[in-house]
């Protein structure tokens, strides 16, 4: 999967900051049909070729980080960052570093 579930959270995070004029995790979980360990939507079309006992570690993974996109988006936009620098901030992450850097 590499960066793929990451590109489509920033697309959709974009998407999200012009139509709310925010990001919200819980938002984008609704869009992916993540539900904890469970994927009924656009998320699990994208694991498709991910082995069926890997897919739970992006799951998790994906959940995990959301809550930090949030805040980093968060402050960006306190900072009156635009969509392009915090599209620039994000890209250069990778799902393992944000979800390192999450709280819990």
């Amino acid at each position: 999967m590499k960066n793929h579930a990451l590109d489509e959270i920033l697309a959709d995070a974009l998407g999200q900051i012009a139509a709310f004029g925010n990001f919200s995790a819980a938002r984008q979980r609704l869009f992916f049909g993540l539900n904890g360990d469970k994927c009924t939507g656009r998320l699990q079309f994208y694991c498709q070729k991910v082995l069926e006992n890997k897919r739970l570690l992006i799951y998790q993974a994906v959940d995990r980080v959301l809550d930090t996109v949030e805040e980093k988006i968060s402050d960006a936009l306190n900072e009156n960052l635009s969509e392009k620098d915090i599209l620039y901030m994000l890209s250069g992450q990778s799902i393992t570093k944000l979800k390192n850097e999450c709280s819990v």
